[in-house]
């Protein structure tokens, strides 16, 4: 899982968020999403070049919950996409950019939890 690069994180029943994940240990990872930090309890069910997909646990209960994606961002690809499809027809010049805008949209509020 390459921890220097932009992802988009998706839970396996909701919309993308872009996340920099920070650390990744024995039992799951921690990412940062524009508005909070959020650590994935779990476990690794597919590792490729193309995605990670992590498998929640809840430790307390022994259940296993819904998968979380972790895809590397391509920016052209982003920046192809639709206008339908992300919060700004911008065009980003490279992930930084991309990364310090959706910071500064979404301060204060609520996204989705994992």
């Amino acid at each position: 899982m390459n921890t220097q690069a932009l992802h988009l994180v998706t839970k396996e029943y909701g919309q993308p968020d872009l996340a920099v994940i920070e650390e990744v240990t024995e039992d799951g990872v921690v990412f940062q999403i524009p508005t909070r930090a959020h650590k994935v309890i779990g476990e690794i069910i597919e590792d490729t070049a193309e995605h990670t997909v992590w498998r929640l646990t809840d430790p307390d209960a022994g259940k296993s919950g819904p998968k979380v994606i972790f895809t590397p961002l391509d920016l052209e690809a982003y920046n192809a996409l639709p206008d339908n499809l992300k919060p700004t027809d911008q065009a980003f010049t490279d992930t930084a950019e991309l990364w310090e805008w959706y910071r500064r949209r979404y301060r204060g509020r609520g996204m989705q939890d994992y």
